[in-house]
C-alpha cells in the first residue's frame, strides 16, 4: 500500500526521537550523579579538616585557600564554552 511507507518512516523517525531523548536523560542523570558525588567529597573532606586533632583553632578552614585565579579560568572556560551547549544538531551528519 501507498501510505505504509510513510507509516514506517514516521515509525523509524519516532523510535530514533526517542532513543536520542532516552541518552540525553542518561547524560543529565550522569552529570548530576557527579556533581552531588563531588559535593558529597568536598563536604566530607571539609569536616575532616575541621575534626582533625592537630588543627590550629583559629577559624574555618577552606579547601579553596588560593584558588581565585584557577575559578576565574573556569569561569572564563565557562563563558566561552556556554553558547555550545545550547547547540542542537538538527539532522544526523
Amino acid at each position: 500500500m501507498p501510505g505504509d511507507e510513510n507509516v514506517k518512516r514516521t515509525e523509524a523517525y519516532a523510535r530514533e526521537h526517542l532513543a536520542n531523548e532516552r541518552t540525553h536523560l542518561a547524560y543529565v542523570r550522569t552529570a548530576i550523579a557527579l556533581l552531588s558525588f563531588g559535593i558529597t567529597l568536598n563536604r566530607v573532606s571539609l569536616f575532616f579538616l575541621e575534626t582533625e586533632p592537630t588543627a590550629a583553632r583559629a577559624g574555618p578552614r577552606s579547601l579553596s585557600r588560593g584558588a581565585r585565579p584557577r575559578t576565574s579560568l573556569l569561569a572564563a572556560r565557562r563563558v566561552i564554552t556556554a553558547p555550545a551547549g545550547g547547540f542542537t544538531p538538527t539532522r544526523a551528519l
